[in-house]
């Protein structure tokens, strides 16, 4: 057997053919080891990484709950894009304050019946045009992804 052959595969001068092929083999085991090794560790990475975006979606529905009407649909958007999903909530507006139960005379008395807009079709698909518009900018995607963020984060203006 060839020298340099045996000193590759760490042999002694005198090996056998039997030998030399036994190495190879175990070569060819180590490798198959480690490529499974790399696959279970990659595996494991992808299965951690999963359960970190669920328990970030969680909290971030948890801290939002109050401008979140569908909670099932916005953690399903949420984990396939969790950076958009955000912005789209940040670009919706925050939810009407709550009134105190002290009213105050004056204002009460300059309100008007009707706030301007209020059940004006032209007004909310001109809302929604905007909402949707700035989320394409935003985020470079379709207005279908577009529509579907502005909805879920804003149900009320995206009612039909």
């Amino acid at each position: 057997m060839d020298k340099e052959i045996l000193d590759a595969l760490g042999l002694a001068e005198g090996a056998s053919k039997a030998d030399v092929l036994a190495a190879i083999k175990a070569m060819k085991d180590e490798k198959a080891a480690a490529a499974q090794q790399a696959t279970d560790a990659q595996k494991k990475a992808d299965e951690a990484e999963a359960a970190c975006r669920g328990f970030k979606a969680d909290a971030f529905i948890a801290a939002n709950k109050e401008r979140i009407s569908d909670v099932a649909k916005f953690r399903e958007a949420y984990l396939k894009a969790p950076e958009a999903t955000e912005a789209a909530l940040a670009l919706c507006r925050a939810p009407a304050a709550k009134p105190s139960d002290t009213r105050i005379a004056a204002r009460d008395a300059k309100t008007p019946d009707a706030t301007s807009g209020t059940g004006d079709s032209k007004a909310k698909i001109a809302a929604r045009n905007k909402a949707v518009n700035e989320y394409m900018a935003a985020h470079k995607c379709s207005f279908q992804t577009a529509w579907s963020a502005c909805r879920a984060c804003d149900p009320e203006t995206f009612a039909d």
